[in-house]
């Protein structure tokens, strides 16, 4: 055996050019609830049955417009089908809260919601 003409060139990490990474965003998340306990809110809803979802997200917002809400949890890594539970103090007001999901590109679904809780 001679290591110098019978082994070949190892591939490179991440070099291979016949995979690409998924695109498609998963499907919405479902099952959106919102309970208040004294001002502060448990955001509830499960991850979608979908190979492709890595993480989810809860917004909120002052208006029914999802354009218009802020990210408030950045990613909630997760595996499909997962229930989650997320909490938050908003102060008094009235909140609009939605949530979605992403695959590992961090492509977004479509927004599930508004669910509404005013304080």
């Amino acid at each position: 055996w001679d290591p110098d003409t019978d082994e070949g060139t190892a591939p490179g990490v991440g070099t291979d050019p016949t995979v690409t990474p998924v695109a498609d965003p998963p499907t919405a998340p479902t099952g959106l609830s919102v309970t208040d306990d004294a001002g502060t809110e448990t955001i509830s809803f499960t991850a979608p049955n979908d190979l492709r979802v890595a993480a989810c997200r809860v917004w909120r917002g002052t208006t029914t417009t999802f354009a218009d809400a802020t990210d408030i949890s950045d990613a909630l890594y997760c595996s499909p089908n997962q229930v989650l539970n997320y909490e938050d103090t908003p102060g008094t007001g009235t909140w609009y809260y939605w949530v979605t999901a992403e695959n590992l590109a961090g492509d977004l679904s479509d927004e599930t919601g508004p669910e509404t809780v005013t304080i």
